[in-house]
């Protein structure tokens, strides 16, 4: 009898509640997180695997100058970024141009940049225009959604953006 129990006992328990199988669940997509930065810090910024605008945050004492933060941009991301899964659709920036002239950023004014690259940009994807601006008008000292970038490069330039707002 004891044994027809215990057997009786297992059953009931793999049977379970009565709560019936399902099938996968979407739940959107992937929480954002906001990163609290020293006012010395700025940002470059990169594209996630689905293509959106990721900031990393790039701190340095003194603040760095606006060309150190695109310069570090065009390196594209870190070893640890790429596990992560950043990606970047910017040209890297060829040795040789590094620290030549054939590139600047200026500013033009209350809420004004334009940024020179060494490579044409109208064929850049609009993911490798998001990032430059974004991280071009981060430097500017204002949110960089209230800024207004204008890439120029050996083929011309491109119509003044803004970085769109995140999150």
């Amino acid at each position: 009898m004891g044994v027809v129990a215990l057997a009786l006992g297992g059953a009931l328990l793999t049977a379970g509640c009565g709560i019936k199988p399902t099938g996968v669940i979407e739940s959107g997509q992937p929480a954002e997180v906001s990163v609290a930065m020293a006012s010395y810090a700025t940002q470059v910024y990169f594209l996630s695997p689905t293509g959106g605008l990721v900031p990393v945050p790039e701190s340095g004492y003194p603040p760095a100058a606006p060309s150190d933060v695109l310069r570090r941009l065009l390196r594209g991301p870190r070893e640890s970024e790429r596990a992560a899964g950043l990606r970047t659709e910017v040209p890297a920036l060829p040795d040789s141009k590094e620290s030549g002239p054939s590139w600047r950023v200026e500013q033009n004014g209350d809420g004004e940049m334009t940024v020179r690259l060494p490579f044409p940009v109208r064929p850049l994807s609009a993911g490798a225009q998001r990032q430059l601006v974004c991280t071009a008008a981060g430097t500017a000292g204002a949110a960089p959604t209230t800024v207004e970038v204008t890439l120029f490069g050996p083929d011309g330039g491109l119509p003044a953006a803004h970085c769109p707002a995140l999150g």
